[in-house]
């Protein structure tokens, strides 16, 4: 795991070394081991290190075929060694034991189609001083993270944001599209970023660039989370899946450093806990914790059960009291408004795993994603069912009441009436989020008129990424629908952007076994009434699994993970705020309104959807406002930090 620059000039101008300098200084948590910069006339590749495989060979930019190939790459390549081997067989030489110099190598043999064939969480830019190109590429779901902005001058790579601006490409200047789609989807859409003039590379995406041609920039699409749409045979079964789970925590242990696990208690990351303990041979894996005061939140006691059962070494890390200055600080990281306070625990689990020594985490995220683990996905078949089969009205309005009760959706006739018509976007592609997008924008619209239309509207910025997906999605049984929103849209754009940040604040890198395209593989060959459970959220990977984890495990129910955000509303310097301007990005006395109408209900102690959703949109208020507050003084005291960084000329 590291941090990647790359710059190709647009004008006459060669790349300014202070610039590259002052962008790679940002990245230095997420590379602590070593800097290294080339650059020539019109190219500049930089890289910050985080050594995980190969600590002493793997340093980077990385060239090879007589430094006519240059690689910068964040990440790890699960299925290096057998493309090593074949690349072996084909005469290539190695010249370090880093998994990322397959990927030179394998562009040499497949030109641009070699992208395809890699395995692995991965963002990387590749200099090809041969023919004068560059091409920048994206994992399959977005697992790392790579932002670019294209200015007048040059067009800039990093792996965040906050490099783009620290070197001075771009200002510091928030976008309201992103603010808008952060408050009522809950998150960005994959392709936006909160500052102007950057955007995020879409995942499973490759961009091919011409040294002497820098203006045009060719997008190819390599995957897409569409190709799930339809399940092909061979179907696959329970067998499949463990072997396939079995594999994929196996290849996800690379790594030459000490390493720890993340277990909540719940089954995700207990089967991955189970699995590592095997591969490893190493019963007495350590593994970390979050422990909450809140008893509705607090998995502990499952974990620590868990752990005395297996043998695991468990280390709690306990949540604590926390203050503006630390969220402040969390928004800078995640680089977007947040709805929720929870990222400021995650990082101190990071920070607790980064003190005892470890460098990689395996933890359980995407499972829900890809194998059905939340209460919408039973809302879609559900309503499905109704249309298909339910011609009675007041029969339909019923079940309708028992799903919205049962899958925890907000109490909202107008929102479920919208999502219901047939002639919405909404009802055809987004049924299961369609009431909770709704109830958000209903709060937003007060705080920036116009967000209705501008984000769910029928030319508005979801329908139009929607499309953008393909037809197979409307054609897709609910289940599949369903997993393929989440894997287009929430995965990437808030999950996953989520844990990288909140690791890599402290230079820690987490794996997400359950993303493996093997897994992606056998989920798409699964029967749809094998996959589909309406009240047995996950039913496939639970048979799967249920041989080797212990019962109570195996049969508990998803618990929401989450923190209270009672401290925030007591915060002084938020009542101040609630007397600013914000920036011009929100309307002042809606925004006022709303904070009164959130602690009234704090102090009665309410306990409904409603009111948390407006708890929502109002933390997403207050971190927006922290961003355009406080953004441009972090960037330079980034730049203030001293880097040792190795300096080169390229080719």
């Amino acid at each position: 795991m590291c941090g990647i620059f790359a710059l190709l000039s647009r004008s006459a101008e060669p790349p300014v070394e202070d610039q590259c300098r002052r962008a790679l200084d940002c990245l230095a948590h997420r590379g602590p081991d070593g800097a290294g910069l080339l650059m020539n006339e019109r190219v500049a590749l930089g890289h910050t290190r985080l050594s995980i495989v190969d600590p002493e060979g793997g340093a980077q930019p990385l060239c090879v075929a007589d430094n006519n190939l240059i690689l910068v790459c964040n990440g790890e390549i699960y299925n290096a060694p057998e493309l090593r081997s074949w690349l072996e067989g084909r005469g290539h030489r190695f010249r370090s034991n880093s998994d990322n110099e397959v990927i030179p190598y394998l562009y040499q043999e497949l030109g641009d189609a070699f992208v395809g064939h890699l395995s692995g969480m991965f963002a990387f830019v590749l200099y090809d001083a041969g023919r004068q190109r560059i091409l920048a590429a994206r994992d399959r779901l977005g697992i790392k993270p790579l932002s670019m902005a294209v200015t007048d001058d040059a067009v800039v790579f990093a792996s965040e944001a906050k490099a783009i601006l620290g070197g001075g490409f771009c200002s510091a200047v928030l976008e309201p599209t992103h603010v808008r789609q952060a408050l009522v989807l809950g998150y960005g859409l994959t392709d936006a970023c909160v500052f102007h003039g950057i955007e995020r590379v879409p995942p499973g995406t490759m961009l091919c660039l011409s040294v002497s041609e820098p203006a045009e920039i060719a997008r190819h699409q390599y995957w897409n989370p569409a190709s799930l749409a339809a399940s092909v045979g061979p179907f696959a079964g329970e067998d499949d899946l463990r072997a396939a789970l079995t594999e994929s925590v196996e290849r996800h242990l690379i790594g030459d450093v000490p390493f720890a696990l993340y277990l909540s208690g719940g089954i995700d990351s207990s089967v991955v806990a189970h699995l590592a303990q095997k591969a490893s041979g190493i019963r007495s894996l350590d593994a970390l914790t979050l422990s909450f005061p809140e008893r509705d939140f607090d998995e502990a006691g499952e974990a620590r059960e868990f752990a005395r059962q297996t043998g695991l070494h468990l280390h709690e890390v306990k949540d604590r009291a926390w203050s503006l200055t630390d969220l402040r600080a969390s928004t800078l990281s995640l680089e977007s408004p947040q709805i929720v306070t929870l990222d400021l625990s995650m990082m101190a689990l990071s920070a607790q795993a980064r003190q005892l020594g470890f460098k990689f985490i395996l933890g359980g995220d995407g499972a829900d994603e890809v194998f059905g683990g939340y209460d919408h996905f039973g809302m879609n078949k559900l309503e499905r069912f109704v249309r298909a089969h339910v011609k009675d009205p007041m029969m339909a309005g019923a079940i309708r009441d028992y799903g919205r009760t049962a899958f925890g959706y907000p109490d909202d006739a107008d929102c479920l009436a919208w999502a219901q018509a047939d002639n919405t976007f909404l009802a055809r592609y987004a049924l299961p989020w369609a009431p909770i997008w709704l109830q958000n924008a209903g709060i937003v619209e007060a705080l920036m008129p116009g967000a209705t239309n501008a984000v769910l509207g029928s030319d508005g910025d979801v329908p139009r990424f929607l499309d953008g997906i393909g037809q197979e999605v409307l054609d897709a049984s609910p289940i599949r629908q369903s997993i393929i929103l989440e894997l287009a849209m929430r995965l990437p754009g808030w999950i996953l952007p989520r844990a990288d940040a909140n690791s890599m604040a402290h230079g820690i890198e987490v794996r997400v076994p359950f993303l493996d395209p093997e897994i992606l593989s056998v989920m798409s060959r699964v029967r749809d009434c094998d996959l589909d459970m309406l009240l047995s959220p996950k039913a496939f990977l639970r048979r799967s699994v249920r041989s080797f984890v212990p019962n109570e495990t195996w049969r508990r129910t998803k618990r929401a993970f989450n923190t209270s955000n009672a401290w925030l509303w007591e915060d002084d310097e938020v009542r101040e705020m609630m007397h600013s301007d914000f920036g011009g990005l929100f309307e002042p006395a809606p925004v006022r309104a709303l904070y009164d109408q959130v602690v009234r209900a704090e102090q009665a102690s309410v306990k409904s959807m409603r009111h948390s959703l407006r708890a929502q949109t109002l933390v997403g208020v207050i971190t927006t406002s922290l961003l355009h507050q406080t953004c441009w003084s972090a960037i330079t005291a980034c730049n203030s930090r001293s880097h040792d960084i190795r300096i080169g000329v390229l080719p």
